[in-house]
């Protein structure tokens, strides 16, 4: 009977909807968990973690392997990647670790909305937030951005929750300091920040609330000091291994490459750069106006004062738009939406609705979203196949050509990856179109080459003459495509250990006027093979390939 009391005074006093909000909680996490091991892999994810992997391998990055993002994520990442290990399903392992980052933004969103808002347009903010199609898929994958604004929304959090000290003052720099060592982004968050408290100034001095300039110049010193800890100390590493040319390039002269792919003009995106902002000032004065005390409305309007000045200055200025840049402005996006719902007055609700029934309806929306995203389809299957490929056919002392690290285990012969930055500069002749040159100096055998390949036609071309296609593998190699010649000729471009394939048995003709008794090196230049009576031979093929029964199609088939 006490047990039973007690059951029936827990279940009063939890209502239906913090019963509904557990509920779709509890299915935003059952939901990322199924979305990180079937949803597709970005390009980005392999990239990240291919940098990850150096520095478990003693790579330093920028000097010994490309990476064109701040290195703080990479650096910290390192040793789930050691515990982890080289594994086919490293990405979705990886993703795991990314549920932390979620968590904390989320958290973060809970209490700006407590603090400028209430708890329950907070919850049903922060639902909202974690919902979100856009965010809750993109945030799942392996990559800097969700640490990047988990920060963000964690100094914007501390900012405005309680009266602002020196101690305060500090940790919200240092938290700063953290997105900037993760992303070179964070420009644009300290640009928007900057402009918001600016208008907060404005604004409350307007309304008779003013800061002595000793006090605000204390914090802002305070705030400095904070900030740099972090950039200091990545900086005076990088110096410790003579590396710092490395990294100033690596983090800002190669992106400085980047021509804008804007196409509105310039005119264009000014004008409304200026209609976006002046209509953002009026509503932050008309929030510090009409909020119950000043202090409650200078921190709604911080918020949204960062929120659109980060948008708007993403949008209009920013060269490069990719959708990881707006990961730390949905969910502040979301909380403002939900505060203002529950501001409406209760007499405007109609048909007798209680007041969470339109954030509800709307996070039923989103989940409706993400469930007709095909979340059952297993995305993650053909790139744990791939990267196992990539084990099999090769050792770690083995270099292979890709795009931007998506063999994740493998260094690569030619420096720079091909992201946009890069082909960019190759095609307008900033960076030397020389990939050929460095795949015949580090004698490399297998290429990736397929639909996402972001070669240069040149580069491309190559590939595919002197790269016979297995899977997303290409592996260094001669079809024969006249068998029943007497002679056969070809060229090797790739000096290394090659074998002659048959499809049946094993080749008994001669090599350069030398019997064929197995695999052997071959050098750059022009080779010729004669049959044995009654050989059919499919082509020459890298030996380590054909040891493992890695062979391309074709020659399967004869």
């Amino acid at each position: 009977m006490i047990f039973a009391r007690k059951r029936q005074g827990i279940t009063k006093g939890i209502s239906q909807e913090e019963l509904l909000a557990v509920a779709l909680l509890v299915i935003t996490f059952a939901l990322r968990i199924v979305f990180i091991y079937r949803y597709r892999v970005d390009s980005d994810e392999p990239q990240h973690l291919h940098v990850v992997w150096a520095w478990v391998h003693g790579l330093l990055p920028y000097r010994d392997v490309f990476d064109n993002h701040s290195p703080l994520y990479s650096f910290l990442w390192s040793p789930f990647f050691r515990w982890i290990g080289e594994r086919a399903d490293i990405i979705a392992w990886m993703r795991l670790t990314e549920i932390p980052c979620y968590c904390l933004s989320l958290w973060a969103v809970y209490r700006i909305g407590a603090t400028i808002f209430d708890r329950r347009a907070a919850l049903w903010g922060t639902l909202l937030a974690g919902l979100f199609p856009m965010y809750f898929c993109c945030s799942l994958e392996f990559r800097p951005d969700g640490l990047w604004a988990a920060c963000w929304l964690l100094a914007l959090a501390v900012f405005v929750e309680g009266r602002l000290s020196l101690p305060r003052a500090f940790f919200v720099g240092f938290l700063l300091g953290i997105t900037m060592a993760i992303s070179m982004k964070t420009v644009l968050m300290l640009m928007s920040l900057g402009i918001a408290g600016l208008v907060v100034l404005i604004a409350t001095s307007r309304n008779g609330w003013k800061i002595p300039a000793l006090r605000l110049g204390r914090h802002g010193l305070a705030g400095l000091a904070g900030f740099v800890v972090l950039p200091a100390a990545v900086i005076v590493f990088f110096a410790s291994q003579n590396a710092l040319p490395s990294l100033y390039y690596g983090t800002i002269g190669h992106n400085l490459l980047l021509r804008s792919h804007h196409y509105i003009p310039l005119v264009v995106r000014l004008f409304f750069f200026f209609i976006g902002m002046a209509t953002s000032v009026c509503m932050a004065f008309i929030m510090v106006r009409r909020s119950r005390t000043v202090e409650m409305g200078w921190r709604r309007a911080l918020i949204l004062m960062a929120t659109s000045a980060y948008w708007l200055l993403l949008v209009c200025f920013w060269p490069l738009l990719q959708n990881e840049h707006y990961l730390p402005f949905y969910p502040l996006l979301m909380v403002l939406v939900t505060g203002t719902i529950f501001s409406i007055p209760r007499g405007q609700y109609t048909w007798g609705l209680p007041r969470f029934f339109i954030p509800a309806s709307l996070v039923m929306v989103e989940l409706i979203c993400l469930l007709f995203s095909n979340p059952w389809t297993n995305h993650l299957k053909v790139e744990s196949q791939f990267l196992s490929e990539v084990l099999t056919v090769t050792d770690p002392s083995d270099t292979i050509m890709d795009s931007k690290g998506e063999t994740v285990f493998r260094t690569r012969p030619f420096y720079y990856g091909m992201e946009k930055v890069t082909r960019s500069a190759i095609n307008h002749g900033e960076l030397p179109d020389d990939l050929p040159q460095h795949l015949i100096a580090n004698n490399t055998c297998v290429a990736v080459s397929d639909k996402t390949s972001r070669y240069s036609r040149q580069s491309q071309a190559f590939i595919e003459k002197n790269y016979l296609k297995v899977t997303r593998l290409r592996v260094a190699g001669v079809a024969f495509h006249s068998p029943m010649a007497t002679a056969i000729p070809f060229d090797i471009v790739i000096p290394a250990r090659y074998a002659i394939v048959m499809p049946n048995g094993v080749a008994k003709g001669q090599l350069d006027g030398e019997p064929y008794n197995g695999p052997l090196f071959l050098a750059a230049g022009h080779h010729e093979y004669l049959p044995a009576q009654g050989e059919s031979p499919s082509g020459v093929l890298w030996a380590q390939a054909v040891e493992r029964n890695f062979l391309p199609l074709e020659f399967q088939k004869l």
